[in-house]
């Protein structure tokens, strides 16, 4: 082997060395990224503007008082009566946690209490509420369909409820909103159809979930109410993990502090990509959600990543929140 064939070979394998030893490095560097899970409570508008300072909500409930006695109905009014109870009692416990209605009396209240209100004329103008009246309950919970995935059949359970209420201004008995919920709620599908009868609830629990999971899905039509969100944040070099302590202690002034002084340094796109996106959670948490969107779009321009862009699409959609709770709450 030539001399000359000796150092191009020398010159490669050093190159490849180096390039080895880079590749190794930033792998350490990167190795040490991980995502920290970060779960906080965001607000959602409801469909209708009720207004603030309501003093009392008044649901009409025939049969709170006494349950069993929808025992003694007619075979074919039960599964109707055993919907709306359930229904009407979950429209109740899901208002209750509307921040709208944190000081708001609730009351269920029979017909002839009702009849009783309405009477009353002096009693309607002394408080400001609302009064909620079931006017129509429909349920099917005999489908069974058979649908193709994947080449494969497979069964599905559901129970088809439509239920219409209307609610009233408590003071003029005027009517505020009339709407009809219609949905089918489905259980776990089966590969075969002698398999429904082992994995499904019966007939009653059925009925019962519809109308607990139709009252939540009404109270929200209703009000605003809070969910459950969480997001990932880039964890793992010091000034990341520092805003994250400080976004853990509530602290989230400090935390946008620390990242934007590290936003200064010179820094590479993957680590100026990360900066950013965990900028925009610290605003988000502090519900400046215009800010936090510029920051996610930014950190989205420097690198594009699926991570960042499901994010933009949540930030988007909690801009048309904003925008519609500052409707309903003003």
């Amino acid at each position: 082997m030539s001399n000359f064939t000796q150092n191009i070979l020398k010159v490669e394998l050093t190159s490849i060395f180096k390039l080895s030893v880079l590749i190794m490095v930033l792998g350490t560097i990167y190795s040490c990224i991980t995502y920290k899970s970060i779960d906080f409570q965001a607000m959602r508008p409801g469909q209708i503007k009720l207004g603030t300072g309501i003093e009392k909500i008044d649901i009409h409930c025939e049969f709170c008082d006494n349950p069993n006695a929808i025992y003694n109905l007619d075979t074919l009014d039960q599964p109707y009566a055993t919907t709306s109870l359930h229904f009407l009692q979950s429209l109740k416990e899901n208002l209750e946690k509307s921040p709208i209605f944190q000081e708001t009396e609730f009351a269920m209240v029979s017909s002839d209490s009702l009849l009783s209100l309405l009477k009353d004329l002096k009693l309607r103008k002394k408080e400001n509420g609302l009064v909620i009246l079931p006017d129509s309950v429909y349920i099917n919970d005999t489908i069974i369909t058979q649908r193709q995935r994947y080449q494969t059949p497979f069964y599905l359970y559901g129970i088809i409820h439509k239920i219409g209420c209307r609610t009233y201004d408590r003071k003029t008995m005027q009517i505020i909103d009339n709407y009809l919920l219609e949905d089918t709620l489905f259980w776990p599908p089966q590969p075969t159809i002698w398999m429904l009868d082992t994995s499904l609830p019966t007939a009653g629990e059925a009925r019962i979930e519809s109308g607990i999971k139709a009252g939540e899905a009404y109270a929200h039509y209703l009000a605003p109410y809070w969910t459950e969100q969480s997001r990932y944040y880039y964890y793992g070099k010091k000034q990341f993990n520092q805003a994250y302590n400080f976004i853990q202690e509530s602290k989230l002034d400090s935390a946008i502090h620390v990242l934007q002084q590290f936003g200064k340094e010179k820094m590479s796109r993957n680590i100026t990509m990360m900066n950013l996106h965990n900028l925009a959670i610290a605003y988000e948490l502090k519900d400046d959600v215009v800010n936090a969107y510029t920051m996610a779009d930014s950190s989205y321009n420097v690198k594009k990543t699926e991570l960042t862009k499901g994010y933009i699409e949540k930030l988007r959609v909690r801009k048309l929140d904003k925008a519609a709770l500052d409707w309903q709450l003003n």
